[in-house]
């Protein structure tokens, strides 16, 4: 499972001009150890892992920080990696560009 996520090609949003908290860690850029972007392109599109687009708006903001604090299928769990604080800055930050 590990190689599969290793394998993942998604690309960073430029970081110039990311001031959102959450993006700047969805991106690897706070954290380099959370690269959320490696597997659904930085821009949450989608990589090698689905695109986010149309998954984000019918989650709750609860389920969305489950799943990036417990992982689901392919995706690894983040919650050993971030604290509450910075799952709920990468949530918002997913809620607001994918209404």
């Amino acid at each position: 499972m590990a190689l599969l996520t290793m394998s993942c090609a998604g690309v960073p949003l430029a970081r110039e001009g990311l001031t959102d908290p959450g993006a700047l860690l969805f991106n690897g850029y706070t954290r380099p150890d959370v690269d959320c972007y490696t597997c659904h392109n930085g821009d949450g599109r989608g990589a090698k892992g689905p695109g986010l687009i149309f998954k984000v708006p019918r989650l709750s903001e609860d389920k969305l920080a489950r799943t990036i604090r417990n992982g689901k299928g392919l995706m690894p769990k983040y919650g050993a990696k971030l604290s509450d604080d910075e799952v709920n800055q990468v949530v918002t930050w997913l809620k607001i560009t994918f209404r």
